[in-house]
């Protein structure tokens, strides 16, 4: 594996993969066949396998029913794919993750891949299905084929990818993966503070980090994983691109504006969201797509934890360990959030979350909304 990654390397730094198709055969199938796929079975090897029972009200153009590659275990006889790949162009994954992670959702609708890979053969980004919730948040691994250390690209190949590891084996290995990480965000919150009290008291503070985490966080972890889960850092992953939405100017005092027109994002400071639908948020001068009230309440909540991790037990965040609603939120740092709650509802509590981490609540988050269709059609 290690020789075929080095040419594959070679071959990305000549130019050598113009497309998506390239891609898909010469790359992908190569490490898939190396993995133990037998890449000439199309039973096996499954390319633009078709996805059966997918949501029929959100098909278009864009999200098509079929999946770039599909691996399956012939011998299971079952029509069930043990992986999907959705596959771009090289260094595109960056502009369509958030279409490509949208594909998969859907293609996931019904019967769940095992695994669930979006590549553009560089940045590969590896999701468990099973874990529910969000499909962004089932994100447990990410490579960059380019750079990262080879023997760390093959060990997740091997663990995750390796055709007899199918399907108990990879599923259990992607879990470990996905628990470390939400181990390590979690020591985060407590990372700081065990140092600073340490360096005053003469105290271990791997002791220290054990008692904040069960005092302050209700959350067990004996020294020894501590230890060694200490020097290890949350993984970096690849982030949507932004696009910046220049806020509407309010209107003079005394003047009457028209209304926006449908689609025209309106960042007008409101009390009550009803009848609106959100599409943008800028926290922090960070700029947002979003096309539902909770994702706004999840970035506003992750960068403030990312600024801040202690704000974790802050009582106005309200967060919590353990789901207890299909709408909750998952959040950077393992914990969990409400979800089912009105438009105003968020942007109240996302607003008072601001001004408790001591930002300017209606300057430093701005929201931007269009009208409803459904509201339109009642005026």
């Amino acid at each position: 594996m290690k020789k075929i990654i080095d040419n594959i390397r070679k071959l990305l730094a000549d130019g050598a993969f113009k497309d998506e198709q390239h891609v898909r055969f010469s790359l992908v199938g190569r490490i898939c066949q190396e993995l133990g796929w037998d890449i000439w079975n199309p039973e096996e090897f499954y390319t633009e396998y078709p996805v059966k029972r997918y949501p029929l009200q959100e098909i278009t153009t864009e999200l098509r029913g079929r999946v770039d590659v599909a691996l399956i275990l012939p011998e299971k006889r079952s029509e069930i794919a043990e992986v999907f790949i959705e596959i771009k162009s090289p260094y595109k994954l960056q502009n369509e993750l958030v279409a490509g992670e949208t594909q998969l959702k859907r293609y996931n609708w019904s019967d769940k891949s095992a695994i669930s890979i979006l590549t553009d053969g560089i940045i590969w980004r590896f999701y468990l299905p099973s874990l529910g919730g969000s499909f962004e948040d089932s994100l447990f691994s990410e490579i960059n084929l380019l750079e990262d250390d080879i023997e760390s690209v093959c060990i997740v190949f091997d663990q995750v990818l390796r055709r007899d590891n199918f399907r108990k084996q990879a599923v259990e290995s992607a879990e470990a993966i996905f628990e470390e990480i939400a181990r390590i965000k979690k020591l985060s919150l407590v990372k700081s503070e065990a140092e600073e009290i340490a360096r005053k008291t003469g105290l271990q503070k791997f002791t220290i980090a054990s008692q904040l985490l069960k005092n302050q966080h209700a959350y067990e972890m004996d020294e020894s994983e501590i230890a060694s889960l200490w020097d290890k850092k949350i993984p970096k992953v690849t982030q949507a691109p932004t696009v910046v939405f220049p806020p509407v100017p309010p209107g003079n005092k005394g003047t009457t504006q028209e209304p926006p027109k449908l689609g025209e994002v309106d960042f007008t400071v409101l009390q009550d969201y009803s009848y609106k639908s959100a599409r943008v948020v800028v926290v922090g001068g960070i700029t947002t797509p979003v096309k539902h009230w909770w994702e706004i309440k999840k970035h506003v909540f992750n960068y403030l934890l990312e600024k801040n991790p202690a704000l974790a037990s802050s009582d106005i965040l309200a967060l919590f360990t353990k789901r207890t609603d299909s709408m909750d939120i998952r959040l950077i740092n393992g914990m969990y959030s409400r979800g089912r709650m009105s438009a105003t509802g968020i942007v109240k509590q996302c607003r008072a979350a601001m001004k408790i981490a001591g930002y300017e609540p209606c300057k430093d988050l701005q929201v931007g909304f269009v009208e409803s269709e459904r509201k339109r059609k009642g005026q």
